[in-house]
C-alpha cells in the first residue's frame, strides 16, 4: 500500500496514543490526584501496552500481511477509546478506595491498555506492509518511527496547549475515538459487512460515552470550567445554615463566601483573616499565594482598604471565575498568573503579610512549595516585622508524618513557628491546620507539638506522594 496513505495514518495514530496518555491524567485526577504515583503508573502502563502491541502486531503482520487487518486495528482502537470513556465513570470511583498505588495501576490498565495495545500493533504492521525485501526494512522502519514519533510529539503539544484549555476532556477523548474509528472504517469501505459492524459498535459506545461522561449538574451548580489544571465548579449550598457560594476544584472545596454578608464561609479562611487582623499595625503590602475563589484577598481588602494586595496563582481560569462569580475587584488586586515559587525567586518586594494557601487541594499538594529551599525564599521576601501564615490539610494520626514534616520544614526558616488546628473535628477526620511564623494568639501551640516523626523536606527529597497516601485513603472513605 502507498506510503501516502499509511504514513499519515501512522502519524495520526501516534498522536492519538499521546493525547490519550496525557488526557488520562486529567481523567484520573479527581480520584487519585496529580501525584507522582499516578503519573508513574500511567507512563509505565502505556509503555508496557505499547511493548505488547509491538510484539503482537509484528507476529500478526507476518501471518496476515493484509491492509484490511491494518484498518481493522485502527477502527478497533477508536472503539476501545470510546468504550473507556463510557465506563470510566463507573469503575474509577470503585478503584479510588483502594491503596493509591494499586488503584492507580489498575485504573491505568483498564483505561489505557486496550486502546494502547491496538495502537502499538500498527507500526510493525506498516513496516511489514511496506517492506518488499530485507534491503529496504531499515529505511522503512526509520520512516515509520519518524512519522509515529512526530505524531506523538504533536499530540502531546495539542493535548496540553489546546485541547485541555479549550474543551472538556471527555469530549476530546470521545472525538479521538470517533476519528480513529472513522479512519479505520474508511479503509474498510470495500468490506461492507465489517464496515457497518464497526460503525454500529462506534455508535453504541459513543452514545454510552456521551451519557456517562456528561458532567453532572445539580441544582446547586452555577458554573463549570475546565482549566489547564483542574475542573472548577461554582456551587451554591448551605453551610452552617446559611447559603454560600463556593468553588470546588476537582472534589475539594477551595473556599467561598456567605451570600448574605460576603464573609468567608469556611473556618480556616476566617481564622487566617482574624489572625492577620489581630496584629496592632495594619499591613501595607499583602501577598496571597493561591487564589482559589479570592475569598481571603477580598476580605483582607475590606479590612485594609489602603493596603496593596498581590495574588499569585498558576491557574489563569481562577481570575475569570473570580470576576464573574466572586466579585473580584481587579482594580484593587494585582493578579499574577505564575508559579508561587517562581514569583518569590523573581520579585524584589518585601511583604508585611504573606498568606500561603496553595496546599488545600488534597489531591495535588505542590511539593516544590513545601521544601526548605522554598521557605527560605519566603523568609527573604518577608518584611522585618512581617508575618507569614500557611494553610494545609491533614488528619491525625493518619497524616501525622505529612503535617510533622511540613511544620518541621517551615520551622527551619521561621524558628518561632506555631500551629493552630482549625475547628473541633476529632481524630481520623480531615481538617485544616494553620502554621504561622510567630504566635498571633495564646491558643496557638508550639510547632514542636506537631513535628513528631516528621523530617525536613528538601528539593532533593520531598516524598509528598508517600506522605499523602493515608490521607487520600481516608478522603476516599469519607
Amino acid at each position: 500500500m502507498s506510503a501516502r496513505i499509511l504514513y499519515p495514518a501512522v502519524f495520526i495514530t501516534g498522536a492519538a496514543s499521546l493525547v490519550l496518555e496525557v488526557l488520562s491524567l486529567r481523567v484520573f485526577a479527581p480520584h487519585f490526584g496529580t501525584t507522582l504515583v499516578m503519573t508513574s503508573s500511567v507512563i509505565g502502563v502505556v509503555l508496557g501496552a505499547l511493548s505488547v502491541g509491538y510484539v503482537i502486531g509484528g507476529r500478526l503482520a507476518d501471518r496476515r500481511p493484509a491492509t484490511r487487518m491494518f484498518w481493522l486495528l485502527v477502527a478497533l482502537s477508536g472503539i476501545a477509546v470510546t468504550v473507556n470513556v463510557a465506563f470510566a465513570p463507573f469503575f474509577l470511583p470503585l478503584l479510588s478506595v483502594l491503596d493509591i498505588r494499586i488503584g492507580a495501576i489498575l485504573a491505568s490498565v483498564l483505561f489505557l491498555a486496550p486502546a494502547t495495545v491496538l495502537l502499538g500493533m500498527l507500526s510493525p504492521y506498516v513496516i511489514r506492509l511496506r517492506a518488499r525485501d530485507t534491503a529496504s526494512v531499515g529505511t522503512i522502519s526509520g520512516e515509520v518511527f519518524f512519522f509515529s514519533t512526530t505524531g506523538s510529539i504533536v499530540g502531546t503539544l495539542l493535548a496540553g496547549f489546546v485541547f485541555v484549555p479549550l474543551f472538556p476532556v471527555s469530549r476530546v477523548l470521545l472525538s479521538l475515538g470517533v476519528i480513529l474509528t472513522v479512519i479505520g472504517c474508511a479503509g474498510l469501505w470495500r468490506s461492507p459487512k465489517l464496515f457497518f459492524m464497526l460503525l454500529l459498535g462506534l455508535a453504541v459506545s459513543a452514545s454510552v460515552a456521551l451519557a456517562s461522561a456528561s458532567v453532572p449538574r445539580t441544582e446547586s451548580t452555577r458554573a463549570i470550567t475546565e482549566s489547564p489544571y483542574a475542573q472548577l465548579r461554582v456551587e451554591e449550598l448551605s453551610i452552617e445554615g446559611r447559603m454560600a457560594r463556593t468553588l470546588v476544584s476537582e472534589r475539594i472545596f477551595s473556599g467561598g463566601f456567605f451570600l448574605d454578608t460576603g464573609e468567608p464561609a469556611f473556618p480556616y479562611s476566617r481564622e487566617i483573616v482574624d489572625v492577620i487582623s489581630a496584629f496592632p499595625v495594619a499591613p501595607e503590602n499583602i501577598l496571597v499565594i493561591g487564589a482559589g475563589p479570592y475569598t481571603i484577598p477580598q476580605e483582607l481588602i475590606r479590612r485594609y482598604p489602603e493596603a496593596k494586595m498581590t495574588v499569585v496563582d498558576i491557574d489563569p481560569a481562577l481570575l475569570s471565575l473570580g470576576k464573574e462569580w466572586f466579585g473580584v475587584d481587579t482594580n484593587r488586586i494585582l493578579n499574577v498568573v505564575e508559579d508561587g515559587r517562581r514569583f518569590f525567586r523573581t520579585t524584589d518586594e518585601r511583604f508585611d503579610v504573606i498568606v500561603l494557601d496553595a496546599y488545600a487541594a488534597l489531591y495535588s499538594i505542590p511539593a516544590h512549595l513545601t521544601t526548605r529551599e522554598f521557605f527560605a525564599l519566603v523568609e527573604e521576601d518577608t518584611a522585618p516585622d512581617g508575618f507569614v501564615v500557611m494553610n494545609t490539610i491533614a488528619a491525625l494520626p493518619e497524616a501525622a508524618g505529612l503535617l510533622g514534616s511540613v511544620v518541621k520544614t517551615f520551622s527551619e526558616a521561621f524558628p518561632e513557628a506555631t500551629v493552630l488546628p482549625v475547628g473541633e473535628k476529632g481524630a481520623h477526620e480531615l481538617r485544616n491546620f494553620l502554621i504561622a511564623s510567630r504566635a498571633p494568639a495564646p491558643e496557638w501551640q508550639p510547632a514542636e507539638n506537631f513535628m513528631g516523626a516528621g523530617f525536613v523536606l528538601t528539593d532533593d527529597y520531598a516524598p509528598l506522594d508517600t506522605l499523602l497516601t493515608p490521607l487520600l485513603r481516608l478522603a476516599a472513605q469519607q
